[in-house]
């Protein structure tokens, strides 16, 4: 083979393994993690990231609704009762939690509901057991 042409393809070779190394891997779906075993094992003390300061704190949830496994990769699924049970989200406020106290309150609740309508089971059907005709009117929420 002519140098010219050795070389350059070398070149190129070293090239591709150098961004394969050093790119990151995601998670079990890579070949390189697929045969192993929990990610905690070798990540304990780290997280992906994708885990910002914001994630963490406003977009986890959006993440556990679309798509729950990929967090159980490395979480229990106790983990969330471990925050979401003992302190309430920061725009659960007082009119939040209280829509029978008047038009307003009602309001809140109704537009955080209608923002977030899939989150409304996570505590209706598992902490209160409470049917949305216990305290919506049906033309509030058939809509």
């Amino acid at each position: 083979m002519k140098p010219w042409v050795l070389l350059p393809s070398l070149t190129i070779m070293a090239i591709a393994a150098v961004y394969w190394i050093s790119t990151p891997t995601q998670g079990v779906t890579a070949p390189l993690h697929a045969s192993m075993g929990e990610c905690a094992e070798c990540h304990e003390d780290s997280v992906p990231l994708t885990h910002t300061p914001a994630f963490v704190e406003l977009e986890h949830g959006v993440a556990a609704v679309d798509d729950r496994t990929l967090c159980l990769g490395c979480h229990d699924a106790s983990d969330c009762d471990d925050c979401h049970l003992t302190e309430p989200p920061k725009w659960e406020t007082d009119a939040f939690r209280h829509p029978d106290r008047g038009p307003s309150e009602r309001d809140e609740h109704l537009s955080l509901a209608s923002a977030h309508a899939d989150s409304c089971m996570e505590c209706h059907s598992q902490r209160f057991q409470v049917e949305c005709a216990t305290c919506h009117r049906a033309d509030e929420w058939l809509r």
